[in-house]
């Protein structure tokens, strides 16, 4: 079953929609514990403690914060691959370009691509913690 979903294009899209959404829900919370700097040096200390914690005792110190790590990394994996084989999978069912002169996709789409690779390469030199 999880073999003919994943072949599938929908299945594909899914994959994408889903990784798309976990990478969305860590920038949003990345963001705000960055943003925890303004309340002080003692707020952000206690929310970098807090990190390592979290999910104690049921899980031991920073278990979690790998988990979160491992998770993240499986989107991001999931999403490239997803969308690189789907690209492939559009160019090999129309090998010939459309007439039509002028493009019909938004800005947006068209630079889709480029947004994600810029934003790859730049969190790609942060660090863990």
């Amino acid at each position: 079953m999880a073999r003919t979903v994943w072949d599938s294009t929908v299945g594909k899209k899914t994959v994408m929609a889903v990784s798309g959404l976990i990478m969305l829900l860590y920038l949003v919370a990345h963001m705000i514990g960055n943003l925890k700097i303004y309340f002080g040096a003692s707020e952000f200390n206690a929310y970098g403690h807090w990190l390592r914690t979290v999910g104690e005792p049921f899980m031991h110190y920073e278990w979690t914060l790998w988990l979160i790590r491992v998770v993240l990394v499986v989107a991001v994996v999931a999403h490239a691959v997803s969308a690189y084989q789907l690209s492939r999978r559009d160019i090999k069912a129309r090998p010939s370009k459309y007439v039509h002169k002028k493009p019909r996709a938004s800005y947006a789409t068209r630079t889709m691509r480029w947004a994600g690779s810029s934003s790859a390469s730049s969190s790609s030199g942060t660090s863990w913690t």
